[in-house]
């Protein structure tokens, strides 16, 4: 008994000094995320033309927001819960990451907490942000970045598969673009899920919008010389998009009303067709001139800027619950005098019509084969002749192409 005693308590301690080597060494060969970070920061510095650069998975922690230019560059990690580039903390630079250059390809990887715009890319040609995600760990605040996903100037964008979540502005943004795809994305928490600004050829299909103060936004503004047109808004769930609106205040954005499934502001040649749209209590779907977003013209602007939305095509929408609850002491008292303890149609148009022009010529909204009511708010009179309209709206518009620069020709040109 004494002799085995003995051995097993030998045993025992040979174990665990085996076991603490094993350990100090693994400990020794694993990677450092430190040194990883830093490995990253100087491999997108040094980047060339046609480069590969890996993500590696782990939680990598950046104080000074990271730059990549070039062309023909793959930036790709390990899957968006596995390679997480976070800024909390950050002390340099409002951006996450910042891409310019042609052919850019960005994959499997999350970037958090930063304190501007998550990942901005500016002036690019036949750009793939595939499986990437876009996010704010804490609750949603204004003290976010505005942006998540911030495709500008570019060309040939292809958005799929990503998410992004607690912007101040929106989730997903494509402003001054041509020839746009965004599609099976998730877009939660942010004052927009998911936007298209003075844009032209853009498909928005198959997203979901949820929990954002406004789900999908189409708008065309007077700061940007690009006029917004020919956007198709189809095959998305845009629902329960009732979060209150936590931008910044004096921000254009924070005029939005929380409540809002799908929102064009000011835009021309606009089809919304075959989306599920649900449970938005200010409007599931909202209309707007320039007017109605409240601030004036700046300087600078584009002349030729028309504020007022044309030929917005909106039919064969599947529709439940909303408009119950508006957000605004002014929509609240018009919900009680018009509907009492009913709710607004799902179609909600502003008013406004250039001045001496009729309905009938200026087209604000067609809804197709199938006449949909639609309030039409008066706004431009403090909302005196706020009436529920049907004839006036039941017309036909010509389909709105389909983007050319569909997912298969950008991918590749990009690889």
């Amino acid at each position: 008994m004494l002799t085995s005693n003995r051995f097993d308590s030998v045993l025992a301690v040979a174990v665990a000094i085996g076991t603490l080597t094993s350990l100090l060494y693994g400990c020794q060969r694993a990677p450092d995320a430190a040194a990883m970070a830093d490995r990253l920061r100087e491999q997108l510095l040094d980047v060339h033309p046609g480069s590969t650069i890996e993500i590696p998975a782990g939680h990598l922690h950046f104080d000074q927001g990271l730059i990549v230019r070039g062309e023909r560059i793959t930036l790709r990690g390990a899957g968006m819960d596995r390679s997480i580039l976070s800024f909390a903390g950050q002390k340099v630079g409002p951006e996450g990451l910042v891409v310019q250059g042609k052919r850019i390809r960005l994959e499997g990887f999350t970037v958090e907490d930063t304190a501007g715009d998550a990942i901005k890319v500016n002036d690019s040609d036949d750009l793939v942000i595939h499986a990437v995600r876009a996010r704010w760990t804490r609750l949603p605040a204004s003290s976010h970045g505005a942006y998540g996903l911030y495709p500008v100037n570019s060309h040939h964008v292809l958005i799929e598969d990503s998410e992004a979540h607690g912007a101040t502005d929106s989730g997903i943004y494509v402003g001054a673009s041509t020839d746009i795809v965004v599609r099976r994305c998730l877009a939660s928490e942010n004052v927009v899920g998911i936007e298209i600004e003075n844009s032209q050829r853009a498909d928005v299909y198959a997203n979901t919008a949820t929990g954002n103060s406004a789900g999908l936004l189409v708008v065309n503004l007077p700061d940007l010389p690009l006029e917004g047109r020919g956007t198709r808004v189809h095959d998305n769930i845009s629902k329960a998009n009732n979060l209150a609106n936590f931008a910044a205040v004096g921000e254009l954005v924070a005029n939005v009303r929380g409540g809002t499934g799908v929102l064009v502001d000011s835009n021309k040649d606009t089809e919304i067709f075959d989306n599920t749209i649900a449970d938005n209590r200010t409007a599931n779907i909202m209309v707007n001139s320039y007017w109605t977003i409240g601030n004036p013209f700046h300087p600078g602007a584009n002349p030729n800027y028309d504020p007022y939305p044309r030929h917005i095509s909106i039919h064969d929408n599947r529709f439940a619950g909303g408009g119950d609850a508006p957000t605004g002491d002014d929509l609240t008292a018009l919900r009680a005098r018009l509907f009492q303890a009913g709710h607004f149609p799902n179609i909600v148009w502003d008013g406004y019509l250039p001045q001496g022009a009729s309905l009938a010529a200026t087209q604000p909204i067609c809804t197709g084969s199938r006449a949909e009511a639609v309030l039409a708010l008066d706004r431009p009179h403090g909302y005196s002749g706020a009436a529920v309209l049907t004839e006036p709206f039941h017309c036909t518009l010509p389909p709105v192409p389909a983007t050319p620069a569909d997912a298969a020709q950008v991918a590749a040109r990009t690889n």
